[in-house]
């Protein structure tokens, strides 16, 4: 159990109450790094490379329809059994317009990069330090993931 925090505050939250030593108020919190709120545990054991044809039809599925729900359940779909290069992360981001349905595609197709390295390529399309932020967590994560994978065997 992590232990509570002390800030201070110049708040007294009710005028009845007599105002603690030194006007601290106790916070139990506990920081939450970017990289831990994103990390994805997926099995991605028994998954192949996807290959450029199935990309392709992928993409052309994706775009059957213009609905965003449509788009990500499409993504649900294909990503089973398979693994994605960042470029083809990237080809798939670049049809789309909805800023969260891209970031929402980065975080159910990050953890499955196979070249996660490059994640800074899917960074830099993103306008905002929030969504840069998500995607870099993604990626970084997903980095480890594959330097622990190289590693152990």
């Amino acid at each position: 159990m992590s232990k509570p925090q002390r800030r201070r505050s110049s708040i007294v939250l009710s005028p009845f109450v007599a105002p603690a030593k030194n006007d601290t108020v106790t916070f139990n919190t506990k920081p939450v790094a970017a990289a831990d709120k994103h990390a994805v545990h997926e099995v991605v054991a028994g998954c192949v490379k996807c290959t450029s044809e199935d990309c392709a039809a992928f993409v052309k599925e994706m775009n059957g329809d213009e609905a965003n729900e449509h788009k990500l359940a499409v993504v649900t779909t294909w990503k089973e059994g398979r693994l994605f290069s960042v470029a083809q992360i990237k080809e798939v981001l670049e049809t789309l317009t909805s800023v969260k349905t891209r970031v929402a595609i980065v975080e159910m197709l990050g953890p499955r990069a196979t070249d996660a390295k490059h994640g800074s390529q899917i960074v830099d399309m993103f306008k905002y330090q929030a969504e840069k932020e998500t995607c870099k967590a993604i990626f970084f994560a997903r980095g480890k993931q594959n330097d622990r994978a190289a590693t152990s065997g």
